[in-house]
């Protein structure tokens, strides 16, 4: 497969907060691979990297099939898709996640910085796409999915993965986004010595563009896809930042609210959204 190279951090922004998105995922991967993916607690982010890996098993994609993920972050969804024998390709915008992932994944990793909206691939190239935590950053995400579904072989399928905005954990976000603002707070949590790290406390400098479960599908629905279904993951009760002062806690109110996730309405509170669609024949 070739990979015609594009250097570009516009797939994971909008025009205006592009350098505010960079300076959040241009460093320091480890550690968020550490803190969403390694952490001895349940956390939305590895919630939502086992429902994937889970739903890619289902497919039963034969040996050699080829796989993209887009914004593929430290390279777990990519390693997953591999040990299960297919052919994957990652791009994402960071250089330090494609380190991380390419660390990974080990010699002959193909991975690539590229634009999510003009990726460069040719039409009809994979079997399955995956998108994970992509979609907030994009205020209008319609191009980019119908990219998606033109990278795709007629019946290949795409997992387009969305955090819930009407979930609990997200209720006191905006208290939060304040908070982080206040150097009085800042003094507090270094006092209290709470488990709060700076990079917690950074002003992210640009909004998130959430989805409802049905704004989702409508989305994926308006860029061609078809036979939609819609997967819920971390039906958390206790709204952010409780996960980070009290992991252990919310880690048993996921425990408890995991059966759930099947049960309507309930599933559709769940913080992770993960929606599946097709490429029609």
């Amino acid at each position: 497969m070739s990979l015609l190279l594009r250097d570009s951090w516009s797939h994971m922004a909008s025009p205006d907060n592009t350098e505010a998105v960079r300076e959040l995922f241009g460093s320091d991967a480890d550690r968020y691979d550490a803190r969403h993916y390694r952490s001895r607690y349940r956390t939305y982010i590895g919630d939502r990297q086992k429902l994937v890996t889970r739903i890619l098993a289902s497919f039963g994609l034969p040996a050699g099939a080829r796989v993209v993920d887009i914004a593929c972050g430290p390279g777990h969804f990519l390693l997953a898709a591999r040990q299960a024998g297919l052919n994957v390709v990652g791009i994402d915008n960071s250089p330090d996640m494609l380190r991380t992932s390419g660390t990974r994944l080990g010699p002959g990793a193909q991975l690539a910085r590229g634009d999510a909206t003009s990726l460069p691939f040719e039409s009809g190239t994979f079997d399955l796409l995956n998108c994970s935590g992509l979609i907030e950053y994009i205020p209008e995400p319609g191009g980019m999915l119908r990219e998606f579904r033109r990278i795709l072989k007629p019946g290949g399928r795409a997992m387009v993965s969305s955090t819930n905005r009407i979930a609990p954990a997200l209720a006191l976000l905006p208290v939060m986004d304040a908070l982080k603002r206040s150097t009085t707070v800042r003094r507090v949590i270094r006092a209290l010595r709470l488990p709060v790290d700076e990079a917690s406390l950074r002003d992210r400098g640009f909004d998130f563009t959430f989805h409802t479960p049905g704004k989702l599908t409508a989305l994926m629905a308006e860029a061609g896809f078809q036979d939609l279904a819609m997967h819920y993951c971390h039906l958390q009760l206790l709204p952010h930042p409780f996960d980070h002062i009290m992991p252990a806690v919310t880690t048993a109110c996921v425990n408890l609210t995991d059966w759930l996730l099947g049960v309507r309405p309930f599933g559709a509170l769940a913080e992770g959204l993960l929606a599946v669609g097709q490429r029609p024949d």
